[in-house]
């Protein structure tokens, strides 16, 4: 009876964690999965539904279930880690006892604007006797903090009126391309522009119209320079483009 109220501990903590932790075997099998891992695979799967079969089996002196009655495999235990979570395929799994005990690698679910970032950490799973069993693994969802990272990445080095290169970035990066065209001896060429009469446009028509002219000939520009080539504001009216 101990036994068994220990067991109901553990399960009811192993459910109740936030992250998503999945035990893998030896293998490559999985060998549980708490419900915040399983709905990665199916939102609709039901909490605890892996410990219902379980009950159910031995309630039934293990005789075979209905079919659809507490469907193990519905539930993935037994099924290759690779399988189930293909965005793991990257994440190298221990295979022995010997060696370092854990490693964190990075897993994106998904793609583009919808995916999720995952930061990985596996830790080997070792019995009582120092016995290999397999692997723990933790999902810990970094998405936020690495679309905000991105994000104050992108206000640092953008213009935020005309969306092109801050002066600070367009420096940065015209400078390594003219560090890499003198290593390699290659032609440069550099653009400096600027707006005839700019502070007439102010005066007659407000700074609103002069930020209107700023991001139209920022938009013409875009159009005009390829993807390589290098549009930045250096202050003012004043661009430039290598």
């Amino acid at each position: 009876r101990l036994l068994t109220q220990e067991k109901n501990t553990y399960l009811t903590v192993f459910e109740s964690l936030r992250k998503p932790v999945i035990l893998v075997g030896p293998t490559g099998t999985i060998r549980n999965l708490n419900y915040n891992a399983a709905i990665l695979i199916d939102p609709n799967v039901i909490p605890g539904a892996v410990y219902v079969r379980h009950a159910l089996l031995h309630e039934n002196g293990n005789k075979p279930l209905q079919e659809g009655e507490g469907d193990l495999s519905k539930y993935y235990i037994g099924k290759q880690l690779k399988e189930l979570f293909p965005w793991l395929t990257s994440v190298k799994l221990f295979k022995s006892p010997k060696g370092e005990t854990e490693k964190t690698f990075q897993g994106v679910n998904g793609k583009g604007s919808h995916s999720t970032i995952f930061e990985v950490h596996v830790s080997k799973m070792l019995d009582g006797s120092g016995e290999f069993q397999g692997n723990l693994i933790i999902l810990n969802d970094v998405t936020p903090l690495r679309r905000l990272t991105e994000h104050l990445a992108t206000l640092s080095s953008t213009d935020s009126l005309t969306n092109t290169h801050n002066r600070r970035n367009f420096l940065d990066l015209s400078t390594r391309e003219f560090h890499r065209a003198k290593r390699y001896k290659r032609p440069l060429s550099l653009i400096l522009m600027g707006i005839d009469n700019f502070k007439k446009i102010n005066v007659n028509y407000g700074h609103q119209g002069g930020d209107e002219i700023l991001k139209s000939l920022a938009l013409v520009a875009e159009n005009q320079f390829r993807k390589m080539d290098i549009f930045g504001r250096l202050g003012g009216d004043r661009k430039s483009v290598v």
